[in-house]
């Protein structure tokens, strides 16, 4: 009885396998069999270029492999034809695959796919553009001689990126505009900030808004992550109207420019203003036309906000890149040492406009200013570097300060009896769901002394959220109880987190998060924490939630997430 209980699920089994799937090609009783057929002809053209598209974006993949797949998909459907010619009869079956090639020409080969991407509107071709010439010596059979190098930067055009995407009304039609978000008492999309609303008073009409990031990374060589020869610099530009639910969405964020960083980053600001400024000044005068809602509408373009890495952003901004001396933060005028014992802000350290003018006019008072050139970016009518006021939650908090003080609460724990094998078991043991088991924390490793600066552990910026959040309950489920000052300092912090997370803030709750930051610093510097510049940016992060909205849609986690 069970070998035939086996036998009949088998065949259940293999039924499911050859089941026509009826929803990929719908039958429509009001067309004859050879428009039927003709319409699942095109669709199954549809539905291998959608495939060869997907297979090509993933980050393991390569052209080769990509143009492979779509024609052995191709040459399949050719065959499986080709099998069925004696049910079907030799003038059908050339009937069927004279419609199956049709249907299949621009994708026979990668040449023929480019082209059908571009006259889609899919494919914005990125163009060269020359930003610095180079002599080098070229070693023939002849000899050496000299020779002038090209250092070029590829970049799509902003404007053209931006029309492909929003040629889809559905997206367009799906925009939010500053003026949805006047007058709100609670901040739950970029433009609910002051920065947003003072430049819609500015202008007086709606506009588009954009968020540039820049960062450096390493492409896939033979010769090892670390070869600073092949690391690229990459900037992508992220559309700030998308409603919260779309930006995120890798789809919405596009590139801008990729170029070798050794010869981008070295005159960063004499090369962005030959490229990138260029297009952003056209596009905050002339603007884009699309359809919204209906009608047809001329919208300028400008640049919102920057957003990277703490060196990053010094690097976009014109700052110094130095952490470790003189003025160390864009936002105020501390130093390095100063900010050492500091949990409060003063107002008048604030930096303005007015001053940072001001300083430009002296070598000397740029230093102490933080100033190591011109933001090129000020070119721009709607923007200013000093008014940039950003912070990044990831390289803050998940890849800065939380791998201080979460060592911090470990050896508290060791301190108690609790060893440190015994909370690698817990962490171990702990049943990870939903998100948060696509990236569970690693073990973690401790010195047998902690250094004299504090201990660090080196964690991705996923798996740390994760053990931020849930390390009270996996120490809970593990029987591990303390109530001491450092647990205590740590429960704060989450209070702290509740809130840089939220997805809504009011007024009220920013001006407890002033005061839940500046308690939480003053005793994480009196419980031996060593304060640093990422430690200190905390402190302006309620400013930034007033004028930049909710800080979850500031981080650059999604945008790194563009390099894969």
């Amino acid at each position: 009885m069970e070998s035939e209980d086996e036998e009949d699920n088998d065949e259940e089994e293999v039924a499911d396998v050859i089941t026509m799937p009826q929803e990929d090609f719908p039958i429509d009783p009001q067309l004859s069999p050879m428009e039927q057929m003709l319409k699942n002809c095109k669709s199954f053209g549809e539905k291998c270029f959608e495939k060869w598209l997907k297979f090509s974006s993933h980050p393991d993949a390569t052209v080769k492999c990509a143009s492979l797949s779509c024609d052995f998909m191709l040459n399949a459907a050719l065959d499986v034809i080709e099998i069925c010619k004696p049910f079907l009869g030799e003038q059908n079956a050339t009937l069927v695959l004279n419609s199956i090639n049709n249907a299949i020409k621009p994708l026979q080969s990668q040449h023929l796919r480019m082209q059908y991407l571009k006259s889609e509107g899919y494919f914005v071709e990125p163009k060269p553009y020359t930003i610095d010439y180079e002599n080098v010596n070229i070693r023939t059979a002849e000899g050496v001689h000299l020779d002038q190098r090209k250092a070029t930067v590829s970049m799509p055009s902003i404007k053209e990126s931006l029309l492909a995407v929003l040629y889809n009304e559905e997206l367009s039609n799906a925009l939010v505009m500053p003026s949805d978000f006047t007058n709100v008492t609670q901040m739950t999309h970029p433009f609910c900030g002051t920065r947003t609303q003072d430049c819609l008073a500015a202008l007086g009409e709606d506009f588009l808004a954009l968020q540039l990031f820049m960062d450096e990374f390493t492409t896939t060589c033979p010769i090892g992550s670390k070869s600073t020869c092949y690391k690229m610099a990459g900037c992508y530009v992220r559309l700030l109207n998308f409603p919260v639910d779309l930006l995120s969405k890798l789809d919405h964020i596009f590139l801008c420019f990729v170029a070798h960083a050794s010869e981008m980053m070295g005159e960063l600001q004499i090369q962005l203003s030959k490229t990138v400024i260029v297009e952003l000044k056209w596009l905050e005068t002339h603007g884009i036309t699309i359809n919204y809602r209906g009608n047809r509408r001329r919208f300028k373009v400008i640049l919102s906000t920057l957003a990277a890495d703490n060196l990053g952003i010094h690097q976009l901004g014109g700052l110094i890149t130095s952490f470790s001396s003189h003025n160390v933060c864009r936002m105020c005028t501390v130093t390095a040492q100063s900010l050492k014992g500091m949990h409060a802000l003063d107002p008048n350290d604030e930096k303005t406009v007015a001053k940072y003018e001001e300083a430009l006019q002296n070598i000397d008072d740029m230093w102490a200013y933080g100033i190591r050139q011109e933001c090129s970016f000020n070119s721009l009518e709607n923007f200013h570097i000093i008014r940039n006021i950003t912070v990044d939650i990831m390289h803050d908090l998940l890849e800065g300060h939380f791998q201080r003080i979460v060592p911090m609460v470990v050896r508290d724990a060791m301190a108690h009896g609790y060893t440190l094998r015994t909370i690698n078991n817990a962490i171990k043991a702990f049943q990870f769901l939903g998100p948060d088991k696509q990236n569970p924390p690693n073990t973690i490793t401790l010195p047998a002394h902690a250094p004299e600066n504090g201990d660090t552990i080196k964690m991705g910026a996923n798996e740390m959220m994760t053990l931020i959040k849930l390390l009270p309950l996996i120490f809970r489920f593990a029987g591990i109880r303390l109530n001491t000052p450092i647990w205590q300092l740590f429960m704060k912090l989450q209070r702290i987190l509740d809130i840089l997370w939220a997805h809504a803030i009011d007024e009220n709750t920013t001006a407890m998060l002033d005061q839940l930051i500046q308690n939480y610093l003053r005793d994480f510097h009196a419980w031996g924490g060593n304060m640093t510049m990422k430690a200190h940016l905390l402190l302006h992060y309620p400013r930034v939630i007033r004028q930049m909205g909710p800080l979850r849609h500031l981080s650059s986690m999604r945008l790194e997430a563009k390099h894969r």
